[in-house]
C-alpha cells in the first residue's frame, strides 16, 4: 500500500531509521525498521543508509525487527509476524519459514544463539527454543516451557541456554542434550524481573527494584547488589517513562556487566574484577539530548568489535557509542542515501496523522522487555 506523505522534513526522515537492532559484519549494519518490513543496510564508516528490499508491510510495526548475517544470508526474525524471511546480501527474497503459534501470541523471537551451523532462537510468546539449521534452512525441532509461560529474557553459557520466565522461574536449556530443566533458585518472588545475562558463573537479574540479583548457578544462592549510584537515579527518574522496569537489556563486555537503561545518556555497570557497581555519563549527550524534564530515550541496537555499545536515541534516529574501555562518547549521525529517502516518502506511513508516536513505541517495545506478550 503506498501512503500520502503530508508531513515529509529531515526530522520525519531521520525517524523512520529507528530500529530495534542491528547484525554488524565488517563495515556493514543490516536491519529494518521499526516502522515497516524492510531490509536496510548502513555503513559504519560514512554513516550512509541505503535500502536492499523494498517495503513488503508497513501497516504493522515491529513484524521482523530482528536480523543476523550466515553463509551469505540475511534472516529476518519475527516478533508480530509468523515467519522467518530469509534474503541474500542483496535483499532478493530466497524463501519463508512459517512459524506455528497459538492464536493472539506473540511471537517476540528477538533472540538468538548461533552455534556452528545452528541458531538457536528463543520464542518469548511460545515459550519455545527453536532449533534452525543454517545449511538447510529449516527448523529441525522445537522446544517448549509448560504450557501457559512466557519468557521475558535469555542468555548463553557455553552449551546451556538460560530462560527467564514471566513468573521468575529460571530454566536450563541444554544444547547436548536438548533437554529444558527448570532451576530451583529463589529469586525475588516480590519482583517483576526481565533482564538476564551471564558472567563468571553468575546470572545476572533485574526487574522493577532498584537492586541488582547475582545468583550464582553452583550454589544456587543470589546475592542481592543494591549500591546503584543516586546519580543514575536522580537523571532517570524524570525520564518520562512509567512501564517501571530499571533496565531494558543486560550483556557483559571485558569484565563488566553493563545494564542499559531507556535514557540515553546514564547507564550503570558492574566491574567483575574490583566488585564495584558504577554509573557512566556524557555530558555532552546529556546537553545535546535533554531537556530540563527528560532524558533522551534510547534503544541499545548493537555491540562492536568487542568493545563499543551502540543505542539509538529515539527522538534522533541518532546512535551514540559508549567506548567501555575508556568510557568515551561519541555520536554518529545517519542518513538516507537518495533512493531510500524516495522510498520513505513514498510507501512508509508518514502522515502526519498516522505517525507512529513515540509513546506507542515505548508502550510496544517494553512487551518485548518485560510484560506478558
Amino acid at each position: 500500500m503506498v501512503f500520502e506523505v503530508q508531513v515529509m522534513d529531515n526530522e520525519i526522515i531521520k525517524k523512520a531509521l529507528l530500529s530495534d537492532s542491528w547484525f554488524i559484519r565488517k563495515n556493514k549494519a543490516y536491519f529494518t525498521t521499526t516502522f515497516a518490513d524492510c531490509l536496510w543496510c548502513a555503513d559504519i564508516e560514512n554513516h550512509e543508509v541505503t535500502a536492499l528490499s523494498d517495503v513488503y508491510n508497513c501497516e504493522t510495526f515491529r513484524m521482523h525487527p530482528v536480523c543476523f548475517y550466515s553463509n551469505e544470508k540475511l534472516y529476518w526474525l519475527p516478533d508480530k509476524a509468523n515467519d522467518v524471511v530469509i534474503f541474500d546480501l542483496y535483499g532478493t527474497e530466497l524463501c519463508r519459514i512459517s512459524i506455528q503459534k497459538n492464536r493472539n501470541v506473540r511471537l517476540g523471537m528477538t533472540s538468538y544463539y548461533l552455534v556452528d551451523d545452528t541458531a538457536w532462537i528463543v520464542s518469548k510468546g511460545n515459550a519455545t527454543v527453536y532449533e534452525l539449521d543454517l545449511k538447510k534452512d529449516e527448523i529441525k525441532n522445537c522446544y517448549s516451557l509448560e504450557h501457559g509461560k512466557t519468557i521475558r529474557a535469555s542468555t548463553i553459557a557455553g552449551n546451556t541456554i538460560y530462560l527467564l520466565a514471566a513468573n521468575n522461574s529460571i530454566y536450563s536449556f541444554s544444547i547436548s542434550s536438548r533437554n529444558i530443566r527448570l532451576l530451583d533458585f529463589e529469586v525475588a518472588s516480590d519482583d517483576c524481573l526481565n533482564t538476564l545475562c551471564y558472567a563468571g558463573d553468575i546470572l545476572w537479574i533485574t526487574g522493577k527494584k532498584r537492586q541488582i540479583y547475582a545468583c550464582n548457578i553452583e550454589t544456587r544462592r543470589c546475592e542481592i547488589i543494591d549500591q546503584i549510584p543516586d546519580s543514575f537515579f536522580f537523571r532517570n527518574e524524570t525520564s518520562g517513562i512509567d512501564e517501571g522496569y530499571l533496565f531494558s537489556k543486560s550483556l557483559v563486555i571485558n569484565g563488566k556487566v553493563w545494564f542499559m537503561h531507556f535514557t540515553g545518556n546514564c547507564d550503570v555497570y558492574v566491574d567483575l574484577e574490583k566488585k564495584s557497581v558504577n554509573c557512566v555519563i556524557d555530558e555532552n549527550i546529556e546537553s545535546r539530548f535533554c531537556d530540563k524534564s527528560h532524558s533522551p530515550l534510547s534503544t541499545m541496537i548493537y555491540v562492536r568489535d568487542g568493545k563499543y555499545i551502540g543505542k539509538m536515541v529515539h527522538s534522533t534516529s541518532e546512535v551514540y557509542e559508549i567506548d567501555t574501555d575508556d568510557m568515551k562518547f561519541r555520536i554518529n549521525e545517519y542518513k538516507p542515501d537518495t533512493k531510500l529517502i524516495k522510498l520513505i516518502t513514498t510507501k512508509i506511513v508518514l502522515k502526519e496523522k498516522e505517525t507512529y508516536k513515540l509513546n506507542d513505541y515505548i508502550s510496544d517495545i517494553n512487551n518485548l522487555w518485560g510484560s506478558s506478550l
